[in-house]
């Protein structure tokens, strides 16, 4: 039996008080999805948060779209630096890819770049979007880019243009 990693039916729904009766206009479906995120984006929110707890030394985590924009993030990071970080995430995927085809050495699948304080990883999840992941100095990188192949593997698929599209508004809001 295939299980679904986004679904966790253990986990109650964060929607406490909120009405359950179906929309029954096209502006009321318009209006629930506006103000609460399905529960697949729940989900994939929370997978990302998870991540960060579970890995030892991993300090943040942001999804990123090909254009650059943050879908969803790790909790407690602050808006502005996950918007930063996905500039940059975005930036330099891009042009791994481009040099990656530029010189015929097949597709870019993940980026790590080292700094005094830590490292920054960035690996492909699907059409152009990355997952690009903030870590202490001590974190093992070996445990890191498995564990990043993992989430990628377990949850990419997940991430449609309709997730895409709903997680862009429910970060603009």
């Amino acid at each position: 039996m295939h299980r679904d990693p986004l679904r966790r039916s253990e986990r109650p729904a964060n929607r406490v008080g909120a009405d359950f009766r179906e929309p029954r206009t096209p502006s009321e479906k318009a209006d629930r999805a506006m103000s609460n995120p399905s529960v697949t984006a729940e989900n994939f929110a929370w997978l990302i948060s998870n991540f960060v707890a579970d890995v030892p030394g991993v300090d943040h985590a942001v999804v990123v779209s090909s254009d650059g924009l943050v879908l969803t993030c790790s909790e407690d990071f602050p808006e502005e630096h996950a918007e930063q970080l996905a500039a940059i995430a975005s930036g330099m995927h891009s042009l791994a890819v481009g040099g990656a085809k530029l010189f015929a050495k097949g597709e870019c699948e993940q980026l790590i770049v080292r700094m005094q304080r830590g490292h920054l990883f960035v690996m492909s999840i699907s059409d152009g979007s990355c997952l690009a992941v903030l870590t202490a100095p001590t974190a093992d990188m070996k445990i890191v880019a498995y564990q990043m192949i993992r989430l990628v593997e377990n949850v990419g698929h997940a991430l449609t243009p309709q997730l895409r599209s709903e997680l862009r508004e429910v970060i603009g809001n």
